[in-house]
């Protein structure tokens, strides 16, 4: 590849967002194991800690929550560091640090004030959404371009159509985070747009891995 630090770069992002996707089924997979024991995913506080106790989940959930969070902060680790080698070869994955950093500092600030104004942090949802598509967005078009002059046309054109695919559900995710944000919802309602969002997003994101496993091998 004529574009060395790009193709180690793509590697590790790709790597990165292999462990977000394995954390983000291990939350899942939290959630459903709470249901099943009759725990409200909203349930917090000395309420979720008397419940655990209860049903003898405490130290299991402890260590299972600090192995996903591991998970999340290598995987983090890995996007900034690949999105920074390959921002040697290519502007518009220097962009893309800028904006990953952007919605790192936005995500924090959201879960400080998510107890005490969460009305305030759906909107900070909201910014992380505008910024994690602008991301993909970026990266996606460092792939074409760095594609584009090795003449893999393939790759190419598979990260032009994911850059018009991926948007649809983007665009849907901020609507819903919008409505939610603004109108007050029943349960149902809120729960129902929560998994029209999910499942366009993981559709989204499985075109990106792909996008992202081409590249990473594309000479």
């Amino acid at each position: 590849m004529e574009f060395p630090n790009a193709a180690k770069g793509l590697k590790k992002i790709f790597l990165a967002e292999l462990l977000h996707l394995i954390s983000a089924v291990m939350v899942v997979c939290a959630l459903i194991l709470l249901a099943s024991n009759g725990i409200n995913m909203k349930t917090t506080g000395d309420v979720l800690r008397d419940k655990l106790e209860a049903t003898g989940m405490t130290v299991p959930m402890i260590i299972y929550s600090i192995g996903t969070i591991i998970l999340l902060l290598i995987g983090l680790f890995l996007n900034l560091a690949g999105i920074y080698q390959a921002s040697r070869d290519e502007g518009s994955f220097k962009r893309a640090m800028w904006a990953t950093l952007f919605t790192i500092v936005v995500s924090i600030v959201g879960s400080f004030i998510q107890r005490s104004n969460p009305a305030a942090a759906d909107w900070f949802d909201m910014i992380v959404t505008i910024c994690t598509m602008m991301t993909a967005l970026l990266v996606l078009d460092g792939i074409t371009r760095i594609a584009d002059s090795l003449g893999s046309k393939e790759v190419s054109d598979l990260a032009k159509w994911c850059s018009k695919f991926i948007l649809f559900p983007f665009v849907f995710s901020l609507v819903g985070e919008l409505i939610i944000a603004v109108f007050t919802l029943n349960e149902s309602t809120i729960a129902l747009v929560g998994a029209a969002v999910y499942v366009l997003d993981a559709v989204a994101y499985i075109m990106y891995l792909r996008v992202l496993s081409k590249a990473r091998i594309m000479q």
